[in-house]
């Protein structure tokens, strides 16, 4: 699966992973977010037969932060979340960053679906990184969980396991 930057016209491509995600990302203030992100924001996408089947956007606050990952459904569990983080962790070390983080919603927030974030919050923590603490956040509306990775340490980069 090629993985590339991410590129302006990949934009509506992004749009309609996201729409695809609907229990993820079904507030409309979060689609417009990422809608946003993903038009102003450096990042990367994961192709499947030529076509953009995941992608991931990063915002420099203060340390590099992962401002919205996504794959389509059916392509999810293949390694390409594991591959766009790997890309990410690689360019930032590169560049001397040292921290990378995310936010998630938090593990206190009760959910019912069975595909929910106790598996996002389980993703991040198989490609390294660590729960910090969990916070509330002003237009959250719920908990989250803040994680970091370190960077730039002798085996950071993201292996298939």
């Amino acid at each position: 699966m090629p993985i590339r930057s991410l590129l302006a016209e990949d934009a509506v491509r992004c749009d309609e992973i996201i729409a695809a995600l609907p229990y993820f990302f079904g507030v409309e203030a979060g689609v417009a977010a990422c809608a946003e992100a993903v038009r102003t924001q450096r990042g990367w996408v994961a192709e499947v037969d030529g076509v953009v089947a995941g992608f991931l956007t990063v915002e420099d606050p203060i340390n590099p932060e992962i401002s919205w990952m996504a794959v389509q459904p059916e392509h999810r569990h293949h390694g390409l979340g594991k591959a766009l983080i790997s890309i990410a962790v690689d360019v930032l070390t590169t560049e001397n960053h040292t921290l990378l983080t995310v936010l998630t919603l938090g593990p206190s927030v009760a959910e019912q679906p069975d595909d929910n974030y106790s598996g996002t919050r389980r993703f991040y923590r198989s490609v390294g990184f660590r729960a910090v603490r969990e916070v509330d956040l002003v237009g959250w509306g719920q908990p989250a969980l803040l994680m970091a990775r370190q960077l730039g340490q002798p085996g950071s980069t993201v292996v298939n396991s």
